[in-house]
């Protein structure tokens, strides 16, 4: 099946369709709506499946939150492209699906009438933004997408109501990234292992549904444990909880994607220590199955999608915690054990989920859609292209929306122009001191008429600087 492309009218459509012409074997384009940053904190589950359609054969386009003039598209892996470009890039792809979640749906009013993947991935109530306007998106896309994809239990049941051809698709782990790490021991967990104590680890955001309480009163209960937590402070609760000043709790703060299994690697077991309620219950935590793909026995809270799985030791109070992390730690000890765990991390895979997706889609098959008149002139069809853009960003964003909206185009319009030599003006020493190659640039010298037609000079202190010039390299400043 070829890809259906439209002719391009812009730089940015003409990145589009190069990128498409280097891939003449793809059957799908996918595009992910600005979301989350890609080098984002936590490498989560847009990231994750950006990646693993990609290496499944999909040419996927992930946008980042920012933009630029001119537009960037730069293949990072095979088949996968970061951008940053204006959405209506993609109009010269009319049969492509653009990938939201639930707070990104407001996006979809910058796309030419996409199709659309709609990730249903956490409670309602965990999104940050006017909690009507969520639902309502929520309630829309349900419906109108042309996939709609649900990340736990609690939610397929939820959706199906509505959707009856909704897809559960769980989170997962890329296990090999997990499985072999190797590497020097970090810094800063180095003088936690030479205690020789057991690693009591915890990867993943410190929010409001961590259960602070419960891990301070462990910590308190074995003194002969070191609980390492890695991860943000996602909302400011972890610094107010006082867990810290337990002498035994150390907080190592975020780490990259690709040091975390350095860290991993070393834990004695993994914890999922969370509040039972209505967000975790309705969790699909993708450290759950890094854990596993790490060979790490796993000491849970009593959260519906853990307990689909009979090789986590459940626990609902303190008591129950301390006598399943004794036993979690002698299970880190049996080899049989821990090749189970791995074997659920290899099945429970980014390209297994990947794979599902894209068989759904296959059997979408292409769009049949209903021919609408269209005018003639090119002018008067590009105003009607405007005004139903304007239209679309009103309903799903608002007035603010619209407001912003017309800020971005009024910028690019701008930066446009200025490329051309006529509107381009000298440069200042401060606005081009960055990108030139100044390892030869004089900093500091106590010599009062170095430049003398320049600047006037005033010699340094001797105390500050002895020597009669000293050179820096400036490259990094």
């Amino acid at each position: 099946m070829k890809i259906i492309t439209l002719a391009a009218e812009n730089e940015a459509e003409q990145e589009v369709l190069k990128a498409v012409s280097k891939h003449p074997e793809i059957q799908h384009c996918i595009i992910f709506a600005p979301s989350l940053p890609w080098d984002d904190k936590l490498f989560q589950r847009p990231q994750q499946l950006a990646r693993a359609l990609a290496k499944n054969g999909a040419l996927v386009f992930y946008m980042q939150p920012d933009r630029s003039r001119p537009p960037v598209f730069t293949e990072i892996e095979e088949r996968l492209f970061l951008c940053q470009t204006p959405a209506d890039a993609f109009r010269v792809l009319p049969d492509a699906f653009v990938y939201v979640l639930t707070w990104s749906i407001p996006a979809l009013a910058y796309f030419d009438s996409p199709r659309i993947i709609y990730d249903y991935l956490d409670d309602l109530s965990v999104f940050q933004g006017d909690p009507q306007r969520i639902r309502r998106d929520h309630g829309d896309y349900l419906l109108k997408a042309d996939l709609a994809i649900t990340t736990a239990q609690r939610l397929y049941q939820e959706a199906i109501v509505l959707r009856p051809d909704v897809l559960l698709c769980p989170n997962a782990a890329d296990a090999q990234h997990f499985e072999n790490s190797t590497g020097n021991i970090p810094e800063d967990l180095a003088s936690i292992l030479a205690k020789g104590k057991p690693i009591i680890g915890y990867h993943g955001a410190m929010a409001r549904w961590f259960d602070y309480t419960l891990l301070q009163q462990i910590a308190n209960q074995r003194p002969d444990y070191s609980f390492v937590l890695i991860g943000s402070d996602h909302d400011q609760t972890l610094q107010s909880s006082d867990i810290l000043s337990q002498p035994n709790i150390h907080w190592l703060g975020p780490k990259p994607y690709n040091e975390l299994p350095r860290y991993v690697s070393h834990f004695t077991i993994g914890t999922i220590p969370f509040i039972a309620n209505d967000i975790t219950h309705a969790t699909s935590p993708i450290k759950l199955f890094e854990y596993f793909a790490a060979g790490k026995p796993v000491v849970a809270s009593a959260m519906e999608e853990i307990q689909k799985y009979p090789q986590i030791l459940i626990a609902s109070n303190p008591e129950e915690w301390l006598k399943q992390i004794d036993l979690a730690i002698e299970y880190a000890q049996d080899s049989v054990f821990v090749e189970k765990l791995q074997a659920i991390g290899q099945e429970n895979s980014w390209l297994a989920r990947a794979s599902t997706i894209l068989e759904r889609i296959n059997s979408l098959g292409t769009r049949t859609k209903l021919k609408t008149w269209q005018p003639n002139h090119p002018r008067l069809k590009q105003l009607i292209r405007v005004f139903s853009k304007v239209v679309k960003v009103w309903k799903l964003s608002g007035f603010g929306g619209l407001l912003r909206g017309i800020g971005y185009k009024v910028n690019e319009r701008i930066a446009y122009l200025q490329r051309f030599p006529l509107f381009r003006t000298p440069r200042s020493l401060a606005d081009t001191y960055f990108p030139e190659d100044n390892s030869q640039v004089t900093l500091y010298s106590d010599d009062a008429n170095l430049f003398p037609t320049y600047w006037p000079r005033h010699p340094m202190p001797s105390t500050d600087i002895k020597t009669t010039s000293s050179f820096f390299n400036c490259n990094y400043l």
